[in-house]
């Protein structure tokens, strides 16, 4: 009979530790998964905090604009009315494989004197030959090296200053358009753009398309 008496009390006494380590265990991951959230909550509302902070000093830090970075699209900014880019070429109709001679000049028609800044023909000027359908005429290997070296915010090899007179014009460059590209019998037009942001006179200038045949 006392056999049987203690045999319930041991085993009610296994079954009090067991409970008890299970509601001990079941504590501890409790603990675990509240500090867990608060770390979450914790870096959350620090992320909101310093969000919060850069978009009020964004609102009130006075914006810098910086020439060499102008958003593409937007260099028009650059524009002038009272200088010009001049492109001529010799002839207007050419014999298939006869060569195209333009030269390219930046005439200034304002009142005061204008400085440019010789970087070598092709880190700030670029030629474009379109057909008949305004499509870019097929580039030779040579022009599309030379297209790639254009770069009017890029870096310089070589920057000379020249300054050109009110009323008074400077020859850029010359070349021949076939050593750029392709170009089978038809209508064709040259244009050439002229971009540099360098002080003091940041410009973007394009000429007025010149137009050509080439004959078979």
């Amino acid at each position: 009979m006392f056999r049987g008496h203690f045999l319930v009390f041991v085993a009610a006494v296994e079954k009090s530790s067991y409970c008890f380590l299970e509601i001990h265990a079941m504590k501890q991951i409790i603990i675990h998964h509240a500090v867990l959230v608060f770390i979450v909550v914790g870096v959350v509302v620090l992320g909101a905090v310093f969000v919060r902070a850069g978009e009020v000093g964004s609102r009130n830090t006075p914006v810098s604009v910086d020439r060499l970075a102008i958003p593409e699209g937007q260099e028009g900014m650059l524009m002038r009315n009272d200088i010009k880019l001049k492109l001529t070429i010799e002839g207007d109709a050419f014999r298939s494989g006869e060569a195209i001679l333009y030269e390219v000049m930046i005439v200034n028609e304002s009142e005061a004197p204008v400085v440019i800044w010789g970087s070598g023909f092709w880190p700030n000027h670029r030629v474009d030959v379109l057909d008949e359908r305004g499509e870019l005429a097929p580039i030779t290997e040579a022009g599309a090296i030379r297209r790639e070296v254009f770069a009017p915010r890029g870096l310089r090899d070589k920057n000379v200053e020249f300054e050109i007179e009110p009323g008074g014009s400077f020859q850029t460059g010359k070349g021949e358009l076939l050593h750029l590209f392709e170009l089978a019998p038809g209508r064709y037009s040259v244009n050439v753009t002229y971009e540099d942001t360098q002080e003091p006179t940041p410009l973007q200038l394009i000429s007025a398309d010149v137009e050509f045949v080439i004959l078979p």
